[in-house]
């Protein structure tokens, strides 16, 4: 149905795009060639959790794949609407596009929230989106879910999980 939850002490790694075209009403298919590379790192604490989600995103569009693919007007730039789902009782630290930092649009996502944010990317090009929060942790615990977008090339995930300063982990 679309929805997530993200209880008390808990936290969701979704983090999806959405192709917005080549312009309004001019669209393209580059998000095939959009090569994603994904990084969740969890530092637990006593009461709270930090959660940085971090996304390298690539252009690999080559040259010469036709307008209904590459677009009209800008032929070879991506650009896509990017969506990083967070818990409703977090709070948002950060969120970086490049070097920028970015203010994102926050909207709630059933039970969750989603903070957006937009990334054009011309053809070779690379840059990386950083999305960090804090989320209270209840009873010392703490529970994250990833969920993957469906992709006909699938993004990489990489997970790491730590303790912060003053804390231990014990897995269940």
């Amino acid at each position: 149905a679309g929805s997530i939850t993200a209880g008390s002490g808990s936290a969701v790694a979704l983090i999806s795009a959405d192709n917005l075209g080549d312009s309004p009403g001019n669209g393209n298919k580059l998000d095939y060639y959009a090569q994603r590379n994904v990084t969740i790192q969890a530092a637990v604490g006593r009461t709270s959790a930090t959660v940085l989600q971090t996304v390298t995103v690539h252009n690999t569009a080559p040259d010469g794949l036709g307008p209904y693919v590459e677009g009209l007007k800008h032929p070879g730039r991506l650009s896509e609407l990017w969506s990083f789902a967070f818990p409703a009782n977090a709070t948002v630290q950060t969120l970086q596009v490049g070097d920028d930092e970015v203010t994102p649009q926050v909207e709630p996502l059933g039970d969750a929230q989603q903070a957006l944010t937009t990334l054009t990317l011309l053809r070779g090009q690379q840059t990386t989106m950083r999305f960090e929060y804090t989320v209270p942790v209840s009873n010392g615990t703490f529970h994250l879910s990833a969920v993957p977008q469906p992709l006909a090339n699938p993004a990489t995930l990489t997970l790491r999980l730590g303790a912060a300063a003053h804390a231990t982990l014990r897995n269940s």
